[in-house]
């Protein structure tokens, strides 16, 4: 692992605490806000907006460059393995950028439209590589993941995944809800995922 990696590692890591930080920051500073009546992205039309608007920033800055960094340690030896979590690291690249689109229009006035477009975006391209992400952790031996890991992390992945196709697709259920659930699952799942990698010192890829 070069010092390179090792300090994205440090930063998503960083990255993630700050936005619990200052996610729980912006819910206590705007007392209006209803958790089961609102979306988060709600947080960031507030007076204090700004805290909960960068911390998406740079979650998204963070998870490009997470996802950017570890491709290469998820080429599995088959063609197909080496295709299926390539694209999935891929798209968990991409969906950096998206984030970074969320925190940059806020939700509300006249980038309200734009904001939307972004956040759909990311629980949709979230939902296909947590799905492509599962069947990879499912389908691996490599030490990098464990036995323990790979089966939670193969549990958290199709845990987001269905959350991700309720919220989108199940409008009998509290969305504002399934929202946060996602989100907070999605944490623990790079909290963990990072965890992994930044603690594997040896050159192996995953067979």
């Amino acid at each position: 692992m070069t010092r390179w990696q090792q300090r994205i590692f440090k930063f998503t890591f960083i990255s993630l605490l700050y936005f619990i930080l200052a996610t729980s920051l912006s819910i206590m500073l705007y007392p209006q806000y209803d958790f089961l009546g609102q979306f988060l992205s709600a947080l960031g039309t507030s007076e204090w907006g700004f805290l909960f608007n960068t911390a998406v920033i740079i979650i998204g800055i963070s998870t490009f460059l997470f996802y950017g960094t570890i491709i290469h340690q998820f080429i599995h030896k088959t063609i197909k393995m080496s295709y299926l979590v390539l694209v999935a690291s891929t798209l968990g690249s991409f969906s950096g950028i998206l984030l970074i689109g969320v925190g940059t229009f806020v939700a509300s006035g006249e980038t309200s439209d734009i904001h939307d477009f972004f956040a759909i975006a990311f629980f949709i391209v979230l939902m296909i590589f947590m799905l492509l992400f599962a069947i990879g952790f499912s389908r691996t031996s490599n030490p990098l993941i464990g036995a323990q890991s790979k089966h939670g992390l193969t549990f958290l992945s199709i845990a987001i995944f269905l959350s991700t196709v309720a919220g989108l697709f199940m409008p009998a259920i509290n969305q504002y809800l399934m929202q946060k659930l996602v989100v907070f699952l999605y944490v623990v799942f790079v909290f963990w995922l990072d965890y992994l990698l930044f603690s594997y010192q040896n050159d192996q890829y995953i067979t």
